[in-house]
């Protein structure tokens, strides 16, 4: 531990700087693009001009579908040219605020039939006016809509193909130079974005190397574009902003009905277009066959639709490829960046590519039209008779706690069912009956297939249990394999059973569901006390083959709410439980496989990446396994890179694992890649030289510097702020740094903006010696007042060439200049039901994050602020440009030292950790299923393309999702994203996520495979944006609710006879009344004086973006009783013995005064002592004679020769190790005035404002009963 929380670090000395000479440029010898490689557009087939989505005709038996594609794939129309230069924000309007309560079904599944409903989200359309004449796909009239319903889909659509804008063109003041073209929508511009193409470009087109960056809202002459969002919340909620809020037009409509033939307005979506994909670029050439050999149903294979049933998304037959259009940026002509396909630097540990020549990329002559990724609007789902009253509906107020809150939980005459499954055994025997214990009769199961799974038991944790059934230690789900057995997933020919073959169990992989049966897997929630194993709760994973259990994807980076996926959106709502994913796409891996080839295979409909879970039709054909096309398998995917030998293509990487990255060849760049950016932005008023923070920052920069990510190009810069600008001249060859003062923060300049971001390395020792002098620089600094606007305003103009990341220290409110802000926070209405100003006080930091979007520069803040700083508003900077935001409250280094050692600990974890730039990540999931609702830190560029200027490995994001169509012909459904980002050392690279889950048909299997820490860490994702659009008391409702709902849904299975007196749920969501209660206590959601308004906007903002694991640290932390740290087991990490104390439940019950123990919140860990603790205990680990001894600020563990001593220390090591920052260690002794804090986190406790444990189960029962 003291190796982690150094906090006297021996002073750098200072470096003077010397003259030297001028260096080489910071680029040398940069080749500029060559001009584009002329090619025809495909064999012997004409550039056709005339329709945008011609083509030839299908081949017989295929429907002539439109292509719905939004996933930007499509055509661009004819005449288009080129977008115009970057700097153009997003346009659209602000829907008008109100308040209603929704219904809570829409608040978990989404889709809802309801009328559309006032929204008071905070976000808020860019300048401009929407034009909602010609509504797309025959949608209604048009009829102004003032607000929509909280999460339903029908109010993402508001940002669709069929909103443009309208007004003549010119210049929006303070946005960027006049776009020409925009105007209403015509016929021919509402179909999918444009796709990078190098082909020539069609008539009209202009090949001019004008730079676009992926501009969000740029337009061209063929018409205006739709407005965008955001992906806080759904879509409604995901737009940009305007002074003024207008009107929004009626665009409720489902997005398939949106959806038209025509090509997309959005021809400056060339990020969308990478990102697809180039087809004539990343396929096989003319040495294969043509993608459709003949009808589709010649090739049977699982997952086929009847060629009877539409195909989803209206997607059609193949269409004959058209020239595509020129989007390349930069200065020159588009993919000829030397090197750039196969010449990367720094490439280590990657399969090379085939050795044999290739003759450049090759292009295809024919491919079908992409799926849409939204489809039509699911059918909301009826509630069964018995279901419990909705959510958001006129549900009866909370009734008050129970008149005695000690009695007893109630008794029943009938024994409730085994607390958990026995010890391990055949999954056909794990769920089997307890002798002595009557079976409560549920409804019959299918029939019981052979045994497929053994499954991990163990003792009930966290105090005294039943003597059985006893936990067995369970395994941790292991790393992605980069083997898998030939004959598993892939597999040709005919593996899999064909269409139609699945009968009422839906097929085979999920067929371990049958011999489960509903009734063996009840908790009885008023009697069972201890649903914690000892090792912590279980990770659910899918029940399918083993093949794919193999491959399947960790589920520390993706996972779903629910393991088995309902077969039809009807059965979802009977579950009364939501259908989401959550993903932490950039997460840190030990095992990667990275593949560099000339050839990404791809499916040319939905541009899905070739994944452990696609069906190999034979050795030349694969059939996609989210649209179900037949795609040829270019020859060169036969090479096995590890044996390099030539084979069958199951051998492949991207067969055997399904988290892959591959090195990105030219066709997926906009641009050259450009260097890292690093440009800090430091607080240095009056009240920042008093916190002391500046001497933390620079001490651990100068520690860092060398450990910044880049290469020989990195850039970085420095501006100190405090009513004025202070900018760092530190060209190559001044003997020391030079300030420049700017003090006119209304119209910012930069003074000699070349020689501000400076190379790293040439500059280093200018760079040495500004942060040896930075802390002393300031010390007499007077000046209280902040100018945070103007200098994140200078920040941008310095960055936006590049694009880079800018990273800001602020202290106290901004209070001068653009984006000043004023009090807003009142103590006396803490304790109301209903918090006001949880949202941004003003548009300023909203819309400068919009143009940093278009720019590639992302935001991070650090808030050390002592007092209201109004995070709501200030973090906009961060939430739009796909940023960070960290908070410190009351940070002084002196006066504070453990949050002091977080901070140290943070900023190094932040400037080591590795980051992408200029990335963009889309989710693709199997025809039939939509993802209608984003969670996190981005900026939606396109319908389902999520903008990331900068990615971090700490980052997590969440998606809401709905069953559009019925899922019968399928057995298994997928979801793969997609992250596509420059790393730090000039390579772009893409990194492909696939899940693979069964689908069901069965509301027990629904039940079986629900993830409870999932579905909570969604619940609170969609209770963050009922806050703000609504109010927090609906919020808190709306969870309480979630729990009600689904309690009442899984009693309903069961006999009312058989339930009396109990409050049974199933198993694998035994802890879900316990995290909603947690919830709700939670400082997102909790009412009551102590939690300030800041504290609860940040907390709300890590419910949005924090990776699932870290997330449910936070609101249900890990107790752990150490007292006798030495008589529990231990795991070998490394050299490292480290013990395993069991995890217990969050009530004082379990808190003794004999004892001491370790609760870990993820931000904090503290240890708690209690007063009759043994002095053997206080002199082995503490060095401190007995309890009374033990100082107030105990901040740390003395490093003592013994072996309790030792434990202790490896097991709180491994704490702080466990997450990606630090941590604020605390000892507290239970007489201590820091009691309250430890006692805070005792969810399961009734505290003055919220109920106990008991009582909330008592008010679940109450609910359900009615």
């Amino acid at each position: 531990m003291a190796d982690q929380k150094n906090m006297f670090r021996p002073p750098v000395p200072p470096v003077s700087g010397t003259v030297r000479p001028p260096g080489v440029p910071n680029q040398p010898g940069m080749p500029l693009y060559s001009p584009n490689k002329m090619e025809p557009p495909g064999m012997g087939t004409p550039a056709p001009n005339i329709n945008p989505m011609g083509g030839p005709p299908p081949p017989s038996g295929m429907p002539q579908r439109p292509n719905f594609s939004l996933n930007g794939h499509g055509t661009p129309p004819s005449g288009m040219n080129m977008p115009p230069y970057p700097g153009q924000p997003p346009y659209g309007n602000v829907p008008s605020k109100g308040q209603n309560p929704i219904q809570n079904s829409a608040f978990m599944n989404g889709p809802s039939s309801q009328p559309p409903m006032p929204y008071g989200g905070n976000s808020q359309m860019p300048p401009g006016q929407m034009n909602s004449s010609n509504p797309p796909m025959g949608g209604p009239p048009k009829n102004d809509v003032k607000s929509f319903p909280f999460p339903s889909s029908t109010q993402n659509q508001g940002q669709g193909p069929g909103m443009r804008m309208q007004g003549p063109p010119g210049v929006v003041p303070g946005v960027g130079p006049p776009v020409k073209g925009m105007g209403p929508p015509t016929a021919t511009n509402l179909g999918p974005p444009p796709m990078n193409r190098g082909a020539p470009p069609q008539a009209g087109v202009q090949s001019t190397g004008q730079s676009s960056l992926g501009v969000p809202g740029q337009t061209s002459d063929s018409g205006g574009l739709p407005a965008p969002f955001h992906g806080q919340g759904q879509y409604s909620h995901q737009i940009g902003m305007a002074l003024t809020p207008g009107i929004t037009p009626n665009n409720s409509e489902p997005s398939s009905r949106k959806s038209t033939p025509d090509p997309s307005t959005e021809e400056n979506q060339s990020f969308d277009a990478l990102e697809g994909g180039d087809f004539s670029q990343t396929q096989n050439k003319a040495s294969v066959a043509p993608p459709f050999p003949g009808n589709v149903t010649s090739f049977p294979s699982p997952g086929m639709p009847p060629q009877s049933r539409p195909q989803y998304g209206g997607m059609s037959g193949p269409q004959i490829s058209r020239p595509p259009m020129s989007t390349a940026p930069g200065p020159g002509p588009q993919n000829q960046y030397p090197g750039a396909q196969n010449s990367f630097p720094g490439a280590q540990n990657r399969y090379p590519a085939p050795p044999r020549g290739f003759m450049g990329p090759p292009t295809s002559s024919s491919f079908g039209p992409p799926p849409t990724s939204t489809a039509r609007f699911p059918p909301t789902g009826v509630p069964y008779s018995s279901a419990p009253p909705t959510s958001f509906g006129n549900r009866p107020a909370m009734p008050g706690p129970p008149t005695q809150y000690g009695s007893a939980p109630p008794t029943s005459t009938i024994q409730p069912p085994p607390m958990g499954p026995p010890g391990t055994m055949g999954m056909s025997q794990m769920y089997g009956q307890t002798p002595g214990q009557p079976p409560i009769p549920g409804p019959p199961s299918g029939p019981s297939p052979p045994q497929t799974q053994d499954m991990s038991a163990g003792r009930m944790g966290g105090g005294s249990g039943p003597a059985n059934p006893q936990w067995a230690s369970s395994q941790g789900y292991p790393h992605v394999s980069a083997s898998a057995p030939s004959t598993g997933p892939g597999s040709f020919p005919m593996s899999q059973p064909n269409t139609g073959q699945m009968g009422s169990n839906v097929g085979g992989l999920n067929s371990s569901f049958g011999s489960m049966s509903l009734q063996d897997r009840v908790v009885n929630l008023l009697q069972d006390k201890h649903l914690i194993p000892p090792e912590g709760l279980e990770t659910p994973k899918p029940r399918l083959h083993n093949e794919y259990k193999k491959v399947n994807c960790n589920p520390e980076v993706f996972r779903c709410t629910l393991t088995a996926i309902p077969q039809t959106s009807s059965l979802l709502s009977k579950a009364r439980l939501p259908l989401g994913i959550l993903i932490h796409p950039f997460k840190d891996l030990s095992q990667l496989p990275v593949i560099q080839s000339s050839v990404i295979v791809r499916c040319r409909s939905c541009r899905t990446y070739i994944n452990p879970f696609v069906f190999f039709v034979d050795s030349r054909r694969w059939k996609c396994n989210l649209c179900y096309r037949v795609n040829e398998l270019p020859e060169e995917f036969s090479y096995d890179p590890v044996s390099k030998t030539y084979g069958e293509p199951q051998r492949r990487p991207e067969i055997k694992s399904s988290t892959i990255e591959f090195i990105a060849p030219s066709d997926y760049m906009l641009r050259p890649p450009q260097p890292a950016v690093y440009l800090y932005l430091l607080d240095v008023s009056f009240n920042a030289i008093e916190t002391g923070y500046l001497r933390v920052f620079c001490d651990t920069m100068l520690e860092e510097l060398e450990k910044i990510p880049g290469d020989s190009r990195t850039q970085i810069g420095f501006i100190a702020y405090d009513r004025a600008l202070h900018f760092f001249n530190l060209a190559e060859g001044l003997s020391q740094p030079q300030m420049l003062i700017v003090s006119d923060i209304e119209d910012i300049f930069l003074p000699c903006p070349d020689d501000l971001l400076v190379n790293l390395q040439e500059s280093k020792e200018l760079i040495i010696d500004l942060l040896n002098q930075l802390p002393t620089m300031f010390e007499g600094n007077l000046e209280t007042g902040s100018a945070l606007g103007a200098a994140l305003q200078a920040a941008y103009k310095l960055a936006s060439p590049q694009g880079g990341r800018v990273t800001v220290m602020q202290t106290v409110l901004p209070t001068v200049g653009p984006g000043a802000l004023q009090l807003r926070e009142d103590a006396s209405q803490r304790a109301t039901k209903n918090v006001s100003n949880l949202g941004p006080a003003t548009d300023f930091y909203k819309k400068l994050a919009l143009e940093c979007s278009a720019q590639q520069v992302a935001v991070d803040v650090f808030m050390l602020n002592g007092q209201y700083a109004d995070i709501a508003s200030v973090s906009c900077i961060s939430k739009y440009s796909g940023g960070s935001v960290q908070y410190y409250p009351s940070f002084h280094a002196v006066k504070n030292p453990g949050l002091s050692d977080k901070y140290e600990a943070d900023l190094r974890r932040y400037l080591t950790r590795k980051i992408g730039f200029e990335a963009v990540m889309r989710i693709r999931c199997t025809k039939g299923l939509s993802i209608h609702t984003f969670h996190g830190n981005f900026f939606v560029r396109s319908t389902d393309l999520l903008s990331l200027p900068n990615i971090n490995p700490d980052a997590g994001f969440g998606m809401q999702m709905s069953i559009e169509d019925s899922l019968v012909d399928t057995n298994t459904v997928c979801f793969q994203a997609a992250l596509l980002y420059t790393s730090s050392k000039g390579e772009r690279r893409i990194r492909v996520h696939t899940l693979c889950l069964p689908v069901t048909n069965q509301i027990s299997e629904i039940y079986a495979g629900a993830d409870q820490q999932a579905i909570a860490s969604l619940l609170a994702k969609m209770g963050v944006d009922r806050s703000i659009s609504s109010s927090m008391s609906d919020a808190r409702e709306a969870i309480i609710n979630a729990a009600v709902d689904a309690v009442a849904a899984y009693s309903s299975t069961i006999p009312s006879s058989q339930r009396m007196g109990l409050l049974p749920l199933t198993y694998p969501l035994r802890m879900l009344p316990n995290f909603c209660l947690a919830l709700i206590k939670y400082k997102a959601f909790c009412t009551g004086v102590n939690t300030t308004l800041d504290d609860r906007v940040f907390a709300m903002q890590e419910c949005k973006s924090l990776p699932i694991q870290y997330f449910i640290m936070s609101i249900y932390p890990h107790l752990y009783p150490v007292n006798n740290i030495e008589s529990f087991n231990t795991e070998d990490k490394g050299d490292v013995k480290v013990p395993k104390p069991p995890v217990m439940h969050l009530s004082s019950a379990n808190v003794d005064s004999h004892g001491a123990y370790i609760m870990d919140t993820y931000d904090n860990i503290y240890m708690f002592v209690g007063k009759a603790v043994s002095e053997k205990f206080c002199k082995d680990v503490l060095d401190q004679p007995n309890f009374m001894s033990i100082p107030e600020n105990m901040l740390d563990l003395p490093e003592l020769e013994n072996s309790t001593s030792e434990a202790m220390r490896n097991f709180i090591c491994h704490l702080m190790d466990s997450r990606p920052g630090g941590a604020n260690f605390r000892v507290i002794r239970e007489d201590s005035k820091f009691r309250v804090t430890f006692f805070q986190h005792m969810v399961e406790d009734r505290t003055e404002a919220s109920m106990s444990y008991y009582e909330f189960l008592q008010h679940i029962q109450k609910q359900v009963k009615s």
